[in-house]
């Protein structure tokens, strides 16, 4: 929770090819992400976009 009490929340976005690389590498990323941020979990969410 920020200072004022009210919980923040983050976002951003990439955009990747998803392949067993990316996954790794945003798997080990995570981790960092959790212990630099002081956090249980951080969702990170892959979305296929299909361009018509």
């Amino acid at each position: 929770m920020a200072a004022s009490g009210i919980e923040t929340n983050s976002c951003g976005c990439a955009s990747i090819r998803m392949n067993a690389n990316a996954v790794a590498y945003l798997r080990s990323y995570k981790e960092i992400l959790k212990q630099r941020f002081q956090q249980i979990d951080i969702w990170i969410t892959a979305h296929e976009i299909q361009i018509l």
